[in-house]
């Protein structure tokens, strides 16, 4: 799990820091373009880490139901 936080923060922070500067681009460059779009920034990074969460969450509660030693022999 602590893998995948580091994964979908890093990706996160990386994608909200070009999402801004594409938008100022896109703003600088179309004629009455709106601000910045709080709300979608709102709802879409939480989003994001919930569905992260659970990608990371079922195989990592997955894999601790096995022992270790019965996960090995069967490879």
């Amino acid at each position: 799990m602590g893998k995948g936080l580091v994964l979908v923060g890093t990706g996160t922070a990386i994608g909200l820091a070009m999402g801004f500067a594409v938008e100022r681009l896109m703003n600088s460059m179309l004629f009455n373009a709106g601000g910045t779009d709080l709300v979608v920034y709102l709802v879409v990074v939480p989003a994001m880490l919930l569905v992260t969460l659970l990608a990371a969450y079922v195989p990592a509660r997955r894999a601790s139901q096995i022992a270790p030693t019965q996960a090995l022999r069967y490879e």
